[in-house]
């Protein structure tokens, strides 16, 4: 890699890991106000629209063994705290003049961990461009729609 790519690689390992770091770390709290975690999802939103557009490597790494038991654990705590809302209606596709369908608050914030702590795991087993691309790729197919609902209710939630 060249270091112009080498550079965007620890700048958007810098950049980005603090935030998802921040975002689990409150949600595997079993105390984190419903306020915190909002920020920690617009701030995540924010830091992954700056992630690089690097390509993974080859390298062959596996999930973190404790993955599952800590999803299951972050699940029951959030459920904890938005007891009474969730689930939640929404507008699957607000381009589209669609049915509501219901999303789960529990769910959203969960999927986001279980990404966010997967590239972490990535991270922290040496390979920071598969890091990154897995935040991005994510992001962009998965979590960043989690995000957008959660931070419409959490916002509701929180305001009123």
């Amino acid at each position: 890699m060249d270091s112009d790519g080498l550079e965007r690689e620890r700048a958007g390992i810098q950049a980005f890991r603090p935030v998802a770091e921040r975002f689990c770390t409150l949600v595997e709290s079993e105390r984190a106000p419903l306020r915190a975690i909002l920020a920690s999802a617009v701030a995540l939103i924010a830091a992954a629209l700056e992630l690089p557009d690097i390509e993974p490597s080859e390298a062959d790494y596996d999930d973190p063994d404790d993955l599952d038991d800590d999803c299951r654990l972050v699940a029951t705590r959030i459920g904890e705290a938005v007891r009474g809302h969730d689930p939640y209606w929404e507008v699957f596709d607000p381009r589209l003049m669609d049915e509501p369908v219901a999303g789960s608050l529990i769910d959203d914030l969960s999927d986001i961990y279980r990404d966010l702590r997967r590239g972490l795991a990535i991270a922290s087993a040496g390979f920071a461009p598969d890091a990154l691309w897995e935040w991005r790729f994510s992001f962009e197919s998965h979590w960043g729609n989690h995000a957008v609902d959660a931070i419409r209710v959490l916002h509701r939630v929180v305001v009123d």
